[in-house]
């Protein structure tokens, strides 16, 4: 028994409905490969970010993981004509975490907001032993551990290079993360301390003694009181105990 033909009108529709089956593929395909694009691009600017923050800072490259994030309409959006604008909203800070960016096109004009979760672990320093306060850092205070620091949003060090030669502001445990707010640069003079000014120009050096007025470390800007003319003069810090002017 044969089968009975299709109503005259559905026949007809029915190739129609299959070209709009295959165009609506079409566009699905282009905006999935669209979206595609502006991941890859969102992706290279936050790794461009946080390269140029690490080598900045003389830090290694660490190990990283990340997942950007663009909202749904992203795929819907015409191509852009121009090399897409991708600016961090937030431009302080530490490049890692949480990052937001905002992506824009000026042909045709459209803009949106993308998300970076950047996760990365560096070598960062922890104290190796109980530090007292104004105890100067060497390199046996110091203990390197991997560590996530995605979620470190206050600052940290990883090269001994950054702590090292520096004092600790308060008592510190031993296993606690160093950061620059628990330390200052090591004080060569202090308030009140008899120093050995230094002044001289080429083929003329002369020193004399004079009073700190204010305490400083290396190449710090101090005031100094001459004790034989009694006048106040502005030095720098150049080794323990010695200032010298600038002329």
């Amino acid at each position: 028994m044969s089968r009975p033909l299709l109503p005259p009108e559905r026949e007809i529709h029915l190739p129609h409905r299959k070209r709009a089956v295959v165009a609506l593929l079409l566009m699905m395909v282009s905006g999935s490969l669209w979206a595609g694009e502006l991941e890859a691009e969102l992706t290279r600017v936050a790794t461009a970010r946080l390269d140029e923050y690490l080598a900045a800072r003389q830090w290694p490259a660490g190990s990283r993981q990340l997942h950007v994030w663009l909202p749904d309409g992203a795929a819907h959006l015409p191509p852009c004509q121009q090399p897409v604008t991708t600016v961090p909203l937030s431009s302080g800070g530490q490049p890692w975490g949480r990052q937001l960016y905002r992506l824009s096109c000026s042909q045709p004009a459209w803009g949106l907001q993308g998300r970076v979760d950047l996760a990365l672990t560096l070598p960062v320093l922890f104290t190796k032993r109980d530090l007292p306060r104004g105890h100067t850092l060497g390199l046996e205070d110091l203990d390197a551990k991997e560590t996530d620091v995605t979620r470190l949003y206050r600052d940290i060090a990883v090269r001994p290079e950054e702590v090292i030669g520096r004092q600790t502001l308060r008592r510190i445990r031993v296993g606690q993360l160093l950061s620059a707010g628990q330390l200052q640069a090591a004080l060569w003079v202090r308030k009140g301390d008899i120093v050995v000014m230094r002044a001289g120009e080429t083929g003329f050096a002369a020193t004399m003694k004079g009073e700190a007025l204010e305490a400083g470390g290396p190449g710090d800007s101090v005031k100094v009181r001459n004790l034989s003319s009694g006048k106040v003069i502005q030095t720098w810090v150049v080794e323990r105990g010695i200032v010298e002017t600038r002329y």
